[in-house]
């Protein structure tokens, strides 16, 4: 009887790291996928599934995951966000790459076209009259 114990004991630890282990790599592979682990530098799913899952870096990409969408949480995976996370939606990146120019630069254009279409009289002044500032 003990070893049929031990036995289903050792299948239900078996089981249970496999499905944790699965479940860090998806949300791995997730986090990097929409902008929040950099994907660049060979930061593959294995490494961080390996050597990596308790790290800063991970804490601080579920962190702000959780922040993005509003969600209680202190960087660590909680079933509030395994659950956002599961839900579907479109894949670009929430977290972009900031590639804008700075703020120094003016643009040179001093006169812009402009046009309304389907608009009366009365919108077209007013809208004349706020370029014109």
């Amino acid at each position: 009887m003990s070893f049929v114990r031990v036995i289903t004991c050792a299948i239900i630890i078996v089981v249970a790291v496999n499905c944790n282990s699965n479940q860090n790599e998806t949300v791995i592979s997730y986090l990097q996928k929409y902008g929040y682990l950099d994907n660049s530098n060979n930061n593959s799913v294995q490494r961080f599934s390996s050597s990596y899952n308790t790290t800063q870096e991970l804490h601080r990409a579920i962190l702000l995951f959780q922040n993005f969408y509003r969600l209680s949480g202190n960087g660590e995976l909680n079933k509030e966000t395994l659950n956002r996370m599961r839900k579907p939606r479109y894949g670009v990146e929430d977290i972009l790459e900031r590639t804008f120019a700075p703020l120094s630069n003016k643009w040179p254009k001093k006169h812009l076209k402009w046009n309304f279409y389907l608009a009366n009289e009365r919108i077209l002044k007013t809208a004349r009259a706020a370029f014109d500032l």
